[in-house]
């Protein structure tokens, strides 16, 4: 039986081809916002709605008290943000690790996991964690959920590291 969420080859590198573009739009767009605020909900609404990804959020990181902040989310919950608290009680091992290790979390399918999402993330099937970086400083991290197991992939996270890139 084949999986439905299956994509064939021509819908894949369509699909690339369009994160591509999307990409160099979502560039264009954040490059215009003039306030950090401005830019973290224009970064997280982009994302979301242009890559249709289930929600989107982005963390800013504090080195002197070693923290994340939730600066900014859309998408889950009928477009109601989470709050900090619910979102790190549900992730907080996976962006703690970011952090230490600055390097990106693809999870990919998260149904083979032994994990219990609260409420608000019970349809979410894969994560994509994107340290934001300038040179060897954090800045902070973008968070991506999928609500299709399998559907966060390589190209994904070559898409939105190169999107980080032009955020620092």
């Amino acid at each position: 039986m084949s999986n439905p969420h299956t994509l064939s080859q021509a819908q894949i590198l369509a699909r690339r081809r369009r994160q591509m573009q999307l990409a160099r739009l979502v560039g264009q767009e954040i490059a215009a916002t003039t306030t950090l605020a401005e830019l973290y909900q224009q970064v997280v609404t982009q994302v979301k709605e242009q890559f249709h990804y289930h929600h989107t959020q982005l963390f800013r990181y504090d080195a002197q008290a070693q923290k994340l902040t939730l600066a900014a989310a859309y998408g889950l919950a009928n477009e109601v943000d989470l709050s900090a608290a619910e979102t790190e009680a549900f992730n907080a091992e996976l962006l703690q690790r970011a952090v230490h290790t600055q390097q990106t979390i693809l999870l990919s399918n998260l149904s083979v996991l032994d994990w219990q999402p609260p409420a608000l993330l019970a349809t979410v099937q894969g994560e994509l964690i994107i340290p934001i970086t300038l040179g060897e400083k954090l800045w902070g991290l973008l968070d991506v959920y999928s609500d299709v197991p399998g559907l966060l992939d390589t190209d994904d996270q070559l898409i939105l590291e190169g999107l980080c890139g032009q955020i620092a």
